[in-house]
Order: structure tokens, then sequence, then C-alpha cells
């Protein structure tokens, strides 16, 4: 995938966040049929409360689900990375590193040719060079697409029971 200018980067950035804001409006008025009419108002602790707008257009259910869950994986993501754990060569943790990167790439898959990395695979899962350019998440009617949204789950829950039954976590490097 081609690099993009900081105008396009803005855009895609603009998008994202209208649809995280849309998304909080309507998971935080928990038990909504519909996107509230008024928005969903927010206290904060040394100003006015803060109401975060909603409009009459609902998302789709799966877009709503891949938000939350993309938000998770990038959490997850960054926590791994913040604490070096990211560098084990444990196929798993290195598929939820490239899940990562492709939520941070607006849902495409980016390997370069020729790039050396560990086997990232999970659950009959990988992700290799083959896979550069191609979307992460499978869309509602779409055929293409590496995840469902039941596959995210699952590998956020793998990642976590792979990380307690570590006892200790090594480099990637060649011990001695």
């Amino acid at each position: 995938m081609e690099k993009r200018g900081s105008k396009h980067s803005s855009n895609d950035a603009v998008g994202l966040i209208e649809q995280q804001l849309k998304v909080l409006a309507m998971a935080l008025d928990a038990g909504a049929q519909s996107p509230p009419l008024r928005g969903v108002e927010l206290k904060r602790r040394h100003e006015p409360a803060l109401v975060i707008a909603s409009d009459s257009e609902l998302l789709p259910h799966a877009t709503m689900q891949r938000v939350l869950v993309s938000n998770a994986l990038l959490a997850i993501g960054d926590f791994l990375s913040d604490h070096h754990i990211d560098e084990s060569r444990a196929p798993e943790i290195q598929f939820l590193a490239r899940v990562r990167d492709a939520i941070r790439r607006g849902n495409v898959i980016t390997v370069h040719s020729g790039e050396p990395f560990p086997e990232a695979t999970f659950g009959g899962l990988k992700i290799d060079a083959s896979d550069n350019g191609k979307p992460l998440f499978r869309d509602e009617d779409a055929s293409e697409g590496l995840l469902c949204i039941g596959d995210a789950v699952a590998l956020m829950q793998r990642v976590a029971e792979h990380l307690r039954g570590m006892r200790h976590l090594y480099s990637a490097g060649d011990a001695g």
C-alpha cells in the first residue's frame, strides 16, 4: 500500500473519530434500540457535562462490533508492545501484532515483500506476504477479509491463555 499524504490521513482520522463517537454514543446509552435523540450526556470532573451528539442514522451492527473489537485489539496490542511482549515469537502474539498494524492502516494488511518476520498464525489463519493489501475484517456481505469478529475475540482469548501459561518471557534472540 502506498503511503498517503497528510490530507488523506487527516480525512481518515476524522472518519475514524466520527465512527468512534457514534459507537460510543450508542454503546454508552445501553439498552437503547435507536440512537438517543439528544445525544448522551457525560459528566466531567471540573467542567459542565459533555454531550456526544448522535444523529438518526444507525450504524450497522457489524460495524459497531468491528469498531468495539478493533479498539480492544489496539489496546491489547499497544500494551504488549509497550511491555515488549510483542517481541515473543509465539505465533499468536505475532498474529495479534499484525492485526493491530492492519487496524492502524485502516483495516488493510500490510506485509512488505521480503520483510522477515516470525510466523504469524492463529486458529488455522495465517498472515504472510500474500495477504498484503487485503482487508483484515470481513464485512457482513463480503467474501474478502481475513477475520470475522468471532475470530478476533477468540484471538484475544488465545493470547490471554498463552500469557497465563507463560512463567517467563524470553527474548526473541539467542540465549546464551
